[in-house]
């Protein structure tokens, strides 16, 4: 019998050992906090890229868009969805008419480096016109109805995005360059789904802006707004041009807000967009966009209702409608370039040229002396003196004589209201 006591004792002791090693391995995972998920992105034409799967589909492209409030794939990448009820999710632009179901696996990612969102409701559509940019053919759009889960770390110089889960957040150590660092609550939008930040152009009253990695513009701010700031009086400069969105077309205009800060961050003298519809279709808060979100290392934490920036490493690439110009482009012949085009309301206009002038001199130097004369031309910053040869007169069958014209380049967003 003692034997059998001793076994029994020794049982008993590795039993007790076993029941307290699982106390401990409790207690240690309750202390170790939830760890975060990093994954690649693309980032091309303005928009991100990441690869995300539903079902057992293989990983397709998306683009993740913290201003949209709906999950959404193209019906011809997702096969048969089965059943849904139809339904019409509003946007930018209108709304987007399909059918919502619920599928049982979504994860974003590839490979080693996915993040599983469980059950998930996706719009499923074959109207909507998902944003791509060239060479990738994006087949949906990732929405914050999955990435509201999380606080999310934005890393545009290494083109990545970190999820951090739960109560998490990530310590935040910068470059060496010692920016400054901007912290403000976010307000919420669309049942306190989508981050709004405040933004300024000068006027009396400040309005929200969606932080909105789907929108490719620095900020579009609504047609009230821009009317309260002087945007759209008759005199007041500015591009009209027509912005596509997954809900279709619409027009905006693009011009310069002397004064604008952003989440309390000054952008002043930047070039922005206007919503220029008055029917009552336009939304009446503004989008702040990547071509202003990817110079700034971000922390997007809608749980918290925070975001934070700083500025990242990256050199601002220069706004062409900011860049001073004459307004013409050339063909270059040995002894003159010839003006094939002249850009409306543009310095070369109101100086007097017209497409078929020559233009036999830049300053006291013949054409035929120069070399990149037409470079230089592209490329003039400061006033310059063209000598033109006038092209052949329709009426008359004539050539008029050399004249000459001291020409100011300036910024096209400053030329005057513009059609394109």
């Amino acid at each position: 019998m003692l034997p059998v006591a001793k076994r029994c004792a020794r049982r008993g002791l590795w039993l007790t050992v076993l029941v307290a090693l699982s106390h401990a391995v409790r207690a240690q995972s309750a202390l170790t906090p939830p760890q975060p998920t990093t994954l690649p992105f693309v980032f091309s034409g303005g928009v991100i890229i990441v690869p995300a799967s539903i079902g057992t589909s293989p990983a397709l492209p998306f683009v993740l868009d913290t201003g949209a409030g709906q999950t959404l794939i193209r019906a011809d990448h997702i096969g048969d969805p089965g059943a849904g009820a139809s339904v019409s999710v509003p946007s930018a632009a209108g709304l987007i008419a399909g059918r919502k179901i619920l599928v049982n696996r979504f994860c974003i990612g590839s490979g080693r480096a996915t993040l599983s969102c469980g059950p998930t409701a996706v719009l499923v559509s074959n109207k909507a016109v998902i944003p791509s940019p060239p060479g990738v053919r994006a087949c949906g759009i990732l929405g914050m109805d999955v990435l509201a889960h999380w606080c999310l770390q934005f890393d545009f110089v290494r083109s990545c995005i970190t999820f951090w889960p739960g109560g998490a957040r990530p310590e935040l150590k910068w470059d060496s360059h010692n920016a400054p660092v901007f912290t403000c609550l976010l307000t919420r939008d669309n049942g306190g789904v989508l981050p709004d930040v405040s933004v300024n152009v000068g006027g009396d009253s400040p309005f929200d802006a969606l932080v909105d990695t789907g929108y490719t513009g620095l900020m579009l701010m609504p047609y009230s707004c821009a009317v309260s700031a002087g945007f759209v009086e008759q005199h007041y400069p500015r591009i009209v041009v027509t912005a596509q969105t997954p809900a279709g077309a619409y027009k905006i205009a693009k011009a310069r807000a002397q004064t604008l800060t952003i989440a309390g961050i000054d952008a002043s003298g930047r070039v922005v967009d206007i919503d220029e519809r008055t029917d009552g279709s336009a939304p009446t808060f503004g989008f702040v966009g990547t071509q202003f979100l990817r110079y700034f290392n971000i922390v997007l934490d809608l749980p918290a209702g925070r975001i934070t920036l700083q500025r990242n490493s990256l050199a601002e690439s220069p706004n062409p409608l900011i860049k001073p110009s004459l307004g013409l482009t050339v063909k270059a012949f040995p002894a003159w370039l010839l003006v094939t085009t002249v850009v409306r309301l543009s310095p070369a206009q109101q100086a007097g040229i017209h497409p078929g002038d020559r233009i036999t001199a830049i300053g006291r130097h013949d054409v035929r002396d120069l070399t990149g004369a037409a470079s230089r031309l592209v490329n003039a910053a400061a006033p310059i003196l063209l000598h033109i040869q006038p092209a052949v007169d329709p009426n008359l069958g004539t050539i008029g004589p050399v004249w000459a014209a001291s020409i100011s380049p300036s910024a096209p967003i400053d030329w005057g209201r513009q059609e394109r």
